[in-house]
């Protein structure tokens, strides 16, 4: 398991739909780090989801979609989708589903 830095941010589904996209076309260029993620917390029924994102490439993301970032643990809570991510990031950053 890698202790990694995590930012986080509520947001809407389109911003993070937009984000997401931007996400994995960053991780395919930098060849697919382990060290990067991007990871949902919420319901499909949820008008907002809070997105988290961790690894190389974090501080570029966050300017894209700027604004109320704040710094997190792993996120280890109820609903969590991997979004973004290479190998298996549940056992690399130790994210469970509470």
């Amino acid at each position: 398991m890698t202790k990694a830095l995590w930012r986080r941010k509520e947001m809407p589904v389109a911003e993070w739909a937009a984000l997401q996209a931007l996400a994995e076309e960053m991780a395919v260029k930098a060849g697919g780090p382990k060290d990067f993620a991007m990871i949902l917390q919420g319901r499909p029924s949820d008008p907002t989801a809070m997105v988290f994102l961790t690894g190389p490439g974090t501080e570029a993301l966050e300017r894209t979609c700027p604004g109320n970032w704040e710094d997190s643990s792993v996120p280890n809570a109820p609903n969590i989708a991997i979004l973004v991510a290479s190998g298996d990031p549940r056992a690399h950053f130790g994210i469970r589903d509470e």
